[in-house]
């Protein structure tokens, strides 16, 4: 097995999707998925801060309402979420 699909639960569309392995393989080097695509927001104090942001910049940001996760703006475990053409359901 070459692995190159992977099925994944995504959680906010409450099934399994197919993603791309990774297509290229080292020898005694694990071959796993470590987890499924990032919520909306779930990144942004880790994203900012690699780029060179202090905690208290991002929180500043949070507290204006520049960023935000999805419960932060209020919305609710079984809320559909619309982002372009894609809707799905949040869940945690």
């Amino acid at each position: 097995e070459r692995n190159m699909l992977w099925n994944v639960y995504q959680p906010g569309m409450d099934r399994e999707i197919r993603i791309p392995g990774t297509p290229v393989k080292i020898h005694g080097e694990p071959d796993e998925c470590q987890k499924a695509a990032p919520q909306l927001g779930e990144d942004n104090e880790a994203i900012l801060t690699s780029l060179g942001m202090t905690k208290e910049q991002v929180d500043s940001l949070r507290e204006k309402g520049v960023i935000a996760k999805l419960r932060e703006m209020g919305i609710k475990e079984g809320d559909t979420v619309s982002i372009g053409d894609v809707e799905f359901d949040f869940v945690e």
